[in-house]
């Protein structure tokens, strides 16, 4: 009897430690790119000609220049070997050209039950890596740093931030080691190539190379949207169907859009797309988006308008039709119909969204191709 006792108490502890157990929110990684913000960052001390003076130099990796991590398709989904690159931008800044860096190869895992990232990469020779411009006694230059068998490697753990994003958050600096002595050269606006590896040329002495204060994430898009016929109606669902326009398959996301019509779907490919937007009633609306080079923002979907009862993208008879069989309902009279024809989304089948019918009547919505 005892023994008994034991036993159901442990299923039954099992069984609320079951019913706790949060699933798994962190998305797949396979084939995803993650952009990263923070800084590279450089230091060091100089001699030019009997001169001394302090390298601190920082290329900021914005939304508007990222960083990135390219992942190929490769290992389990929840517990993925990746690998990709990782190419690391160059500030463009007037008169100077951008200048390419180079891409570090990269691999590593990915846990999504813990959110673990480990990441390894190297370059293997001398890699010239542009850092903007620098203000010294000697004029202004374009800052480029050689550096010899450059090493990264990091591990961080990733979350889902409130907005729904993933994100690898890291306080600090992510040094980015090599061998040799770096050496520094300044290019001046009138090198015949301020892209090539020249000019005045000095060693770097104490130099340090990282990553400071940095974010990865997956891209998304932030946008806004109105439900023309619904005015001060909130809590209406968004319905966001994707298009890939190099190829892929299609996927659809569903977001409730904030009271201002403002949302934000996260954790999308980094891609071309066509987007075909709609809410319930609404005909559709398409939009080219790119979220190819991060976040997608300010993305405005314009007014959605409603009349569409029967879901086919048109407002018609056939709308007119389910108006007249549900007139004069609400959500609790047996004729509502799901509520399909309460285009102002009222909770009542009226004059109202007849009126939003007459106003649309004829009205076809857009289509993906």
């Amino acid at each position: 009897m005892r023994f008994r006792f034991l036993l159901e108490s442990l299923l039954l502890c099992l069984s609320i430690a079951s019913s706790q157990r949060v699933p798994a929110q962190l998305p797949d990684l396979r084939g995803k790119t993650l952009f990263i913000t923070g800084s590279m960052h450089v230091t060091g001390r100089v001699t030019i000609f009997l001169q001394t003076f302090e390298i601190d130099q920082d290329v900021p990796l914005t939304e508007a220049n990222p960083a990135r991590i390219v992942f190929d398709n490769s290992g389990p989904e929840d517990n993925t070997t990746l690998t990709g690159v990782m190419p690391l931008p160059a500030v463009e800044t007037p008169p100077y050209v951008t200048c390419p860096n180079p891409s570090i190869p990269v691999n590593g895992s990915f846990h999504r039950g813990t959110g673990l990232l480990v990441l390894r990469g190297s370059l293997s020779g001398a890699s010239t890596f542009h850092f903007g411009v620098q203000e010294t006694d000697l004029g202004t230059f374009r800052v480029q740093v050689r550096i010899n068998n450059l090493a990264f490697q990091h591990t961080g753990r990733g979350v889902i931030l409130p907005d729904g994003t993933l994100r690898f958050q890291h306080s600090g600096r992510t040094p980015l080691t090599f061998t040799g002595t770096p050496r520094l050269g300044l290019k001046s606006p009138a090198a015949p190539d301020p892209c090539v590896f020249g000019g005045t040329q000095a060693s770097i002495n104490n130099a340090s190379f990282a990553l400071q204060d940095w974010t990865a994430y997956l891209p998304g898009i932030r946008g806004a949207v109105r439900f023309a016929d619904c005015p001060g109606v909130t809590g209406l669902p968004l319905t966001l169907q994707f298009h890939p326009v190099d190829g892929g398959d299609r996927f659809v996301r569903q977001v409730i859009p904030e009271p201002d019509g403002s949302f934000f779907v996260p954790n999308l490919p980094a891609a071309r797309f066509l987007v075909r937007a709609s809410g319930p009633g609404t005909l559709a609306r398409v939009i080219p988006v790119s979220t190819a080079s991060g976040h997608a923002m300010g993305v405005d979907l314009g007014d959605l308008l409603s009349g569409d009862a029967n879901g086919d993208n048109s407002v018609d008879v056939l709308d007119l039709a389910e108006l007249i069989a549900s007139f004069d309902s609400t959500p609790s009279s047996p004729g509502w119909n799901d509520g399909r024809a309460d285009f102002n989304r009222d909770d009542s089948i009226d004059v109202l969204d007849l009126d939003v019918l007459i106003r649309n009547f004829d009205r076809a919505g857009e289509e993906l191709p």
